[in-house]
This record gives C-alpha cells, sequence and structure tokens, in this order.
C-alpha cells in the first residue's frame, strides 16, 4: 500500500509502474490496499489507459461497504484515465445491459462521474430511466442532467420521469427540468399535475421551481401556484412566492400624469387714489 502511494506521489512521470500495479491488482484482496493501487493509477493519468477495463471491473464488481469505496476510487481514476471517455464507453454500454440491477445503478452514475466524454451513451442513458430498478433510474436521471442533451431529447424523457413512483427521480427530474428554462415549456402540465399530488415537500418545492425557470411560458400554473402559497410548508410557500413573481411579474407603473401648470397670480389691485383737495367755499358777493 505504501508503495502504491509512492508511484501516485510520482504522477505520470509513474508511467513504468503502472504495469507493475496492473499486474499486482488483480491477485490484491484487502480493499484498502486496491484503493490505494487505483488511486495511484488515477495519478498516473492517461498513461495508464491500460487500466480501464479492470477498473470498470472494479466498479462493477464491488459490493459492500468498503467494496464500494473501492468503485468509487475506481470510477474517479477513470476520470483521470480516460477523460474523453472513449476507453470506457463500449464497457459502460455494456455494463448498463447487466442482468444486475445494482450493476447497472453503478453504470449509470459512471456516465455522471466521467461526464460530457461518454455524450455517446445519451440514448442508453434515456433507456435506463425506464430501469425497472429505482435506483437506476435515479442514477440514470442524475447522469442525463450532467449529459445535458438538446431540450428534444431531454424534455420528454424528463416529463415523464415526473411520475416516476420514486421521490428521488421526479426530484432529479424536476431539477433538470428547471436548467432548460423555456425551453422546458412542454412539461407545465405535468408539473402541475406533479405539484398537486407531490407528497414529499422537498421534491414538491423543487416542480414549482422547473416552473420557475420556465417563466411565462407557464402562466397557466398561476392559479395552482397561487394556491400553493397556503400550503403548511414554508419552502413550498416560498418557492410559489418566487414563482408568480417571475411568471406574472408585477405591471409597469402607470405613466405619470403631466402636472397641471400652475395659474398666473391674480393682477396686483390698483394702488388707492389719493383724495382730491377740497375746493375753496367761493368769496361772498358784496350786496
Amino acid at each position: 500500500m505504501d508503495a502504491a502511494a509512492a508511484i501516485g506521489r510520482l504522477g505520470p512521470r509513474a508511467k513504468e509502474a503502472a504495469g507493475a500495479l496492473l499486474a499486482a491488482f488483480p491477485a490484491e484482496k484487502d480493499p484498502f490496499a486496491r484503493r490505494a493501487m487505483i488511486a495511484a493509477l488515477g495519478q498516473v493519468g492517461p498513461d495508464a489507459r491500460e487500466a480501464v477495463p479492470p477498473l470498470l471491473h472494479a466498479v462493477r464488481d464491488g459490493y459492500g461497504s468498503v467494496d464500494d469505496l473501492v468503485g468509487y476510487e475506481a470510477t474517479v481514476a477513470l476520470g483521470k484515465i480516460d477523460p474523453d471517455g472513449a476507453a470506457s464507453v463500449a464497457l459502460v454500454a455494456a455494463m448498463l445491459q447487466d442482468k444486475e440491477p445494482e450493476v447497472r445503478r453503478r453504470a449509470a452514475g459512471m456516465v455522471r462521474v466521467l461526464g460530457p466524454g461518454l455524450k455517446a451513451l445519451t440514448p442508453a442513458v434515456v433507456a435506463a430511466m425506464k430501469d425497472p430498478h429505482g435506483g437506476v433510474r435515479a442514477e440514470a436521471m442524475r447522469s442525463l442532467a450532467a449529459l445535458h442533451p438538446g431540450p428534444d431529447v431531454a424534455v420528454p424523457a424528463l416529463t415523464d420521469a415526473l411520475a416516476d413512483p420514486e421521490k428521488f427521480v421526479r426530484l432529479w427530474a424536476a431539477n433538470a427540468l428547471a436548467t432548460y428554462g423555456e425551453a422546458a415549456a412542454p412539461a407545465v402540465k405535468a408539473l402541475m399535475a406533479a405539484v398537486a399530488k407531490e407528497p414529499d415537500p422537498h421534491t414538491k418545492g423543487q416542480e414549482i421551481r422547473a416552473l420557475r425557470y420556465i417563466g411565462p411560458a407557464a402562466a397557466e400554473a398561476v392559479p395552482l401556484l397561487t394556491e400553493a402559497l397556503k400550503d403548511p410548508n414554508e419552502m413550498v410557500r416560498s418557492q410559489a412566492d418566487r414563482a408568480l413573481k417571475r411568471i406574472q411579474p408585477p405591471p409597469p407603473p402607470a405613466p405619470r400624469k403631466p402636472r397641471p401648470k400652475p395659474a398666473p397670480p391674480p393682477p396686483a389691485p390698483a394702488p388707492p387714489q389719493p383724495p382730491a383737495p377740497a375746493q375753496p367755499a367761493p368769496a361772498p358777493q358784496p350786496a
């Protein structure tokens, strides 16, 4: 285990040692030593591409709490060794068709971790969203969100998933629809139906959030969202309030009426005229 850690610290310079690690890996039974060896291979990077098949088998065959960590370590290492997914596509596609639901679940999760390099598996991931095992469907949902295909592919599949019996599938479907914004408008009716009957408050809040991100194109949901303002759950009420503000923004303020011009001041009164001087009395005439 110490030797594996030392090789890992060398990074890409340990290319020559990768072969020795690969030769020793199948016989190693200690899960902690296997994790160290896998981590070291991951640090070597693309030069350890020949490790892809055994690492995929480590993901596939790991069961139990400790072996789950081995599988996780192998997935992380694959992301470093095969970042474009070219060496992993065929094997992951085969795992998605495996008869064991746990293997299919792990494969669906790997698509998410390995990311855009596995875009070629988008149709297989969409198909996995119909898997009879809820855990597979949930992982496929998260992987579809990570791959983020165009709305013409994603929105119909995500819309169907809003009716899934597993709440985590519904939750991730709503989260993914929100990322498509107005392009998810075809899902409005399904989102409204989901909100109306959703028993889980957190999932219900995310379904309302998806309507918020669709924006004014979700105007038909206004009565439903107005009713959701009375929901006993605070998060649901908050999401409904925010959705209404985005879907139905307040009207712009009315234009201000021009202020009337003030009336001109009244003319100043004429100054008072001084009284006319008194006329002297006429002098008496002599008799």
